[in-house]
């Protein structure tokens, strides 16, 4: 009985996790998803990969909310402005 009742919860663990992963991708709005988001952030000059404003960018954009924001700013100029100033902040003691 314990031993059903245990893969039984493992198939409800992995059935949650694949409806997630299936329906976050759909949610993300046009020119939001993280593909899309890092993508654009790869081709602007000035950030170098692994710098520490990267890896800020790649932790940050993590959150659905912050992709959307980078989104709405419009030019890269503005987008990338913007991340400077929040990278920028987060910095500051």
């Amino acid at each position: 009985m314990g031993a059903q009742l245990f893969a039984r919860l493992d198939q409800l663990i992995e059935s949650v996790f694949m409806d997630k992963e299936s329906t976050t991708t759909s949610r993300d709005k046009k020119e939001c998803s993280i593909e899309e988001v890092i993508e654009e952030l790869h081709s602007i000059d000035g950030v170098n990969f692994g710098s520490a404003l990267h890896i800020f960018a790649i932790e940050f954009f993590s959150a659905r909310s912050k992709r959307e924001m980078w989104a709405a700013m419009g030019s890269i100029d503005r987008k990338i402005s913007w991340l400077k100033i929040i990278f920028e902040k987060g910095r500051k003691p």
